[in-house]
């Protein structure tokens, strides 16, 4: 007899390739977050001409299947905008292949979805442990979409332009966001990563971010000329700096920035590498280190503070993993230039408009002695 097939109610979807020429050269990502980010006025609501149906764009989804009912995704939607179909889409796909491109699918236009089908938390795995969007450009908000719940209690900044919807702009060498959860594990290697457009090199300021425990500090800073990495603990053992490359910043334009280190221990100092832009530019070990028998503290809290006259965006946190040279370029790739489309260097290519197929399929029945399988 006929059966029926399992098929969502989404009238269109669209194939989303991934160039795997962006994605790194050597290693395929897994449970790899990409943003989907763009103008597509075929998500603004039917009300100003487009095909979603929800108000609130909760029938955009995201799958692996074009008939866009398995393979559902996890995705944080950042940013819908109704009425132009503007929006930042954060979505972890399982596998990006670095040999061959790979395939997802946007899916949108369903009448009977009226509740969030997302799944921020699922977007962010294990090792991340903040992720500060700073989203919307209007309100700033340092709210984790991390399962942590690492919030940050803002001081002076304020809501700015940034490279991924909205960024927080520090203006005076005063600017602090303090995270309000100590719940960072001490005696780890970690990676942290972020956005940055410094609007002035007056004021002398820096970009700092600092992780204290009970066992002392590990800190991030980057001086208004140059970047200096530190990793200070002290708990009865000797403080120490890396060394010191120097990364000029450039005015006025939007860098990606990511620093990985190793966990030092009781004879092994720290070692650093720098990437701007996804290219590893500095390669640093701390000059000496001494743990005091090991002990680096059981938590760390956070600060983001005193970049004099920056915009930051996209903060990262991730502890017990040093993000590779691959993914490092990939991220870069796509928060550069996400859409193909909005110029030459694109991550991925938006494909054309199709309706999912829907129906009943048929299996084992018999048209004049023929039988169909």
């Amino acid at each position: 007899m006929g059966t029926a097939s399992s098929f969502a109610a989404y009238s269109f979807y669209r194939s989303i390739t991934i160039d795997h020429t962006k994605a790194g050269a050597t290693t395929d990502l897994s449970n790899f977050p990409i943003v989907v980010s763009g103008t597509y006025a075929y998500l603004a609501t039917t009300g100003h001409g487009g095909k979603v149906q929800n108000a609130s764009g909760f029938d955009v989804g995201f799958f692996l299947d074009s008939g866009c009912s398995t393979g559902k995704l996890n995705w944080e939607t950042e940013l819908y905008t109704a009425a132009t179909g503007v929006v930042d889409y954060w979505v972890q796909i399982p596998t990006v292949s670095h040999t061959n491109d790979t395939v997802f699918y946007m899916c949108y236009g369903d009448a009977t979805i009226s509740t969030d089908q997302s799944n921020q938390h699922g977007v962010w795995n294990s090792f991340y442990k903040m992720v500060w969007h700073f989203p919307n450009g209007s309100t700033l908000s340092a709210t984790d979409s991390t399962s942590n719940g690492n919030n940050g209690a803002i001081g002076t900044p304020t809501a700015t332009t940034g490279q991924v919807d909205g960024g927080a702009l520090f203006d005076n060498s005063t600017g602090v966001i303090t995270m309000n959860n100590a719940t960072l594990t001490a005696g780890k290697s970690f990676s942290v990563a972020w956005w940055e457009n410094v609007t002035s090199n007056a004021g002398g300021g820096r970009f700092s971010f600092v992780a204290t425990g009970s066992c002392g500090a590990s800190a991030i800073v980057r001086g208004v000329a140059a970047i200096n990495l530190w990793y200070a603990p002290n708990c009865g053992g000797t403080v120490s700096a890396s060394a010191a490359p120097t990364i000029a910043a450039s005015v006025g334009v939007w860098h990606h920035y990511v620093i990985t280190a190793t966990d030092p221990n009781s004879s092994t100092p720290a070692n650093f590498t720098m990437y701007v832009d996804g290219v590893s530019s500095a390669v640093a070990a701390s000059s000496s280190y001494n743990a005091g028998g090991g002990n680096r503290g059981a938590g760390y809290n956070a600060v983001l503070a005193s970049p004099a006259n920056a915009t930051l965006d996209e903060v990262q946190v991730l502890v017990g993993v040093q993000l590779s040279a691959d993914w490092v370029k990939a991220a870069y790739n796509n928060q550069n230039i996400p859409d193909k489309s909005a110029g030459a260097g694109g991550f991925y290519t938006v494909g054309s408009e199709t309706a999912p197929i829907t129906g009943y399929s048929l299996k084992g029945f018999s048209f004049n002695n023929t039988s169909l399988k």
